[in-house]
């Protein structure tokens, strides 16, 4: 069975696309602080915000072309798209059933529905951080993170972290001297993964997707170059979150009812036991940063888990009598 997909995204890129007939500017995340790159000043209301410089790499646009692209000048912006190779939606539906009526005119009835959803509508970031791998020590950066993100929840100080042969291979030599020369507490003869794990300890505590970030700013400024180092980051994107038919949904159920009509009495009981899982439970009308988004791209499975509408038990009974009314008609009471 195939569904109808797409409208809702349709009327969504026709009002808000970025690249589409009308074009506005977003400032990307981290442009401005309040100490070293602080943003232009609130001067009062109905400021004249025409005269405002551009945000730092914004670009306005002259005229139009296509495919319109963005520049590969590091800034990490945040933007949505949609997929260039959408599919219909396919569900595969199946359903058995058993039927005996048994003693006194009981009817007892079970069955079993499946349902399974392949290429469904989610997003997720396309541009999402490399999981980078030490081709050196075979570790890669989810595994060497979470070993310092492990310590950074004992509390465990700096200075008594053990190299990890990842950053120390990754890393530029000075990279903590760097580091240090940013603002972080670190001894002489730091390592590199002592620097890392700093980072996360004083500031960014488990916001690793901002230390990896840092990481990057931080060994440009170690070699000596103008851009980050791309590690991890797209060097036109922070994030780009985009429709695509790339997400999946399995349920299964099993049901049970038992129905009996005495003369003009009639009751049934109904039980559903059943588990729906997928790795994205959100609608069309989702935002592209919302229910519909798999928030790793590299691993979509990892969202594979109960559906945000699973209901594992659904029990519930119905008596019903009727009686003839005068006149002959027929009344009804449930």
């Amino acid at each position: 069975m195939n569904d109808y997909y797409g409208e809702a995204l349709a009327s969504q890129f026709d009002l808000n696309n970025r690249l589409g007939h009308t074009s506005n500017v977003a400032i990307s995340a981290n442009t401005y602080n309040l100490t070293t790159k602080p943003a232009p000043l609130f001067t009062g209301f109905n400021q004249d915000i025409r005269t405002l410089p551009p945000p730092p790499g914004a670009v306005y646009p002259t005229s139009v072309s296509f495919p319109r692209q963005q520049p590969s000048d590091f800034s990490r912006r945040i933007e949505s798209g949609i997929d260039t190779a959408l599919q219909a939606p396919t569900h595969y539906q199946f359903n058995l059933t058993y039927e005996r009526e048994i003693h006194g005119g009981m009817l007892f009835q079970a069955s079993y529905i499946g349902r399974l959803a392949r290429h469904l509508l989610a997003t997720r970031d396309v541009m999402a951080l490399n999981d980078l791998r030490d081709p050196k020590s075979g570790i890669d950066w989810y595994t060497a993170a979470t070993i310092l993100e492990k310590q950074r929840q004992l509390g465990t100080d700096p200075a008594n972290v053990q190299p990890i042969p990842y950053f120390e291979n990754i890393l530029p030599a000075g990279y903590a001297a760097t580091a240090a020369a940013n603002g972080y507490t670190l001894q002489a003869n730091a390592t590199s993964t002592q620097a890392v794990y700093a980072e996360g300890f004083e500031f960014w505590a488990n916001d690793w997707t901002d230390i990896q970030d840092e990481i990057e700013n931080y060994a440009g400024q170690t070699l000596g170059q103008a851009n980050p180092v791309s590690y991890f980051f797209d060097p036109q994107y922070g994030a780009l979150s985009a429709w695509g038919t790339i997400a999946k949904s399995n349920y299964h159920g099993f049901s049970a009812s038992l129905r009996q009509r005495i003369h003009n009495l009639q009751w049934d009981f109904n039980y559903t036991y059943s588990h729906s899982l997928d790795n994205a439970s959100g609608l069309q009308t989702s935002t592209t940063y919302g229910g519909a988004f798999i928030e790793n791209a590299i691993r979509p499975n990892d969202n594979y888990a109960n559906s945000d509408f699973d209901l594992g038990h659904i029990i519930n009974a119905t008596p019903s009598i009727s009686c003839r009314l005068a006149g002959g008609s027929v009344s009804e009471a449930t």
